[in-house]
């Protein structure tokens, strides 16, 4: 198949966003992933991104 005839994928950053609580920056998702067992907690792990320059972690970390 050649390139032409292959739908064409656009990649959009913006596509997963985070919503934390009482946080009003916009946090664009980059990557995650979640692990889960029998008998076992549950994790899960979150990559994002923000244009704020000034979060502090203690304020994201546990919502």
């Amino acid at each position: 198949m050649t390139s032409s005839v292959l739908p064409r994928v656009l990649f959009d950053h913006g596509r997963h966003t985070l919503s934390v609580r009482n946080i009003e920056a916009r946090l664009d998702v980059l990557a995650f992933e979640g692990h889960e067992h029998l008998s076992q907690p549950f994790t899960y792990r979150v990559e994002f991104t923000s244009t704020e320059r000034d979060l502090a972690a203690e304020t994201l970390l546990g919502q």
